[in-house]
């Protein structure tokens, strides 16, 4: 990933998404906002125990600083779910819907998930100019949240999974999820003979790797290596410059995935 300065706030963008001028991207990190204390400083999320006034002005930051106006903000009321939801306009509540996933063909709808060790996955469709963005905890990937939203957008959408670029955002790591053997074989239960993403250490301790799962689902649709990135950021590991509710032992902020077709690309006429 590449870290920008956006009039004094710093975001991260993948490279891969970083191609097409028709969308806008971003990774949010706990830098630059007006949060303090154990949200300290760029706390995005409700839920949280800081005063909403806070988030709301960290929020207007947010869109100041990439040129656009708060309310194209759409952030969802996560629910660690298999819940897709099509936006066709914008929201006038904050967070109005329980789900953890939408997708949208609509100009100037900034998709936005909220993460702090779950993975932040943003999707886009090249030819049809379809975007998604969905939260994927560890249950959200167990019920493959990913692979269903990039199912909806061939589905309804017509996508061919050739021309799905996917970014897999920062989130607890390979090398810090450890899971119990519940978890690890309700995994091997999903995802069969499929073992790729599960460690086992000598001292029988179980590791997730987060990433990797995420990614089988999506290829397996025919969504090709080469169009997914993966940060390769751990949130635990850096918790300094990304929330992480397991390092914080849940008294943490949250940052924030989005990405957006841009209102001033003309759909028939734009590059790549």
């Amino acid at each position: 990933m590449e870290r920008k300065i956006h009039n004094s706030l710093p975001l991260y963008h993948f490279g891969n998404l970083n191609r097409f001028n028709e969308i806008f991207h971003f990774v949010t990190s706990r830098e630059g906002g007006f949060s303090t204390g154990v949200y300290s400083s760029f706390n995005l999320g409700y839920g949280t125990k800081e005063p909403v006034e806070i988030i709301i002005k960290n929020r207007k930051l947010l869109a100041e600083s990439i040129g656009i106006n708060p309310e194209q903000l759409v952030f969802q009321y996560q629910i660690h779910s298999d819940k897709i939801e099509y936006i066709s306009e914008l929201q006038h509540e904050r967070e109005s819907c329980e789900r953890d996933a939408m997708v949208t063909d609509k100009p100037g709808i900034c998709l936005c998930v909220k993460g702090a060790d779950c993975v932040p996955l943003l999707f886009y469709d090249k030819e049809n100019r379809i975007i998604g963005a969905a939260h994927a905890g560890w249950k959200g990937t167990l019920s493959q949240i990913g692979r269903k939203l990039v199912e909806k957008m061939m589905q309804e959408f017509g996508s061919k999974p050739q021309n799905i670029y996917v970014g897999i955002g920062p989130s607890i790591g390979p090398k810090d999820y450890e899971v119990g053997e519940d978890v690890a074989e309700q995994f091997a239960f999903v995802f069969k003979s499929n073992t790729d993403y599960v460690m086992r250490h000598q001292n029988k301790k179980v590791f997730l790797d987060f990433w990797t799962v995420n990614k089988i689902q999506i290829t397996q649709l025919g969504v090709p290596e080469d169009n997914i990135e993966i940060s390769g950021i751990s949130s635990f590991s850096n918790s300094n410059i990304f929330y992480s509710h397991r390092k914080s032992g849940g008294k943490t902020g949250r940052f924030a995935a989005g990405i957006m077709l841009k209102s001033n690309i003309n759909k028939t006429n734009a590059t790549n």
